[in-house]
């Protein structure tokens, strides 16, 4: 019964541990991207958002 209980307990861990870092990898992705935006002049994530016709994102 211990062994079963202590699986149990184990694999929730594990899966938290899992969430943890695939949350943590995400938000460095985030960081990365806008970085990279910077660096390249791009400053448009930056600004507040805008409404946008699709032919106006079909053009950038």
């Amino acid at each position: 019964m211990y062994v079963k209980t202590s699986m149990v307990c184990l694999g929730i861990v594990l899966l938290t541990g899992c969430q943890v870092v695939d949350s943590a990898m995400s938000a460095t992705d985030g960081i990365l991207n806008k970085t990279g935006d910077i660096l390249n002049g791009d400053f448009r994530g930056l600004a507040p958002a805008k409404k946008a016709t699709l032919s106006e994102i079909w053009k950038d």
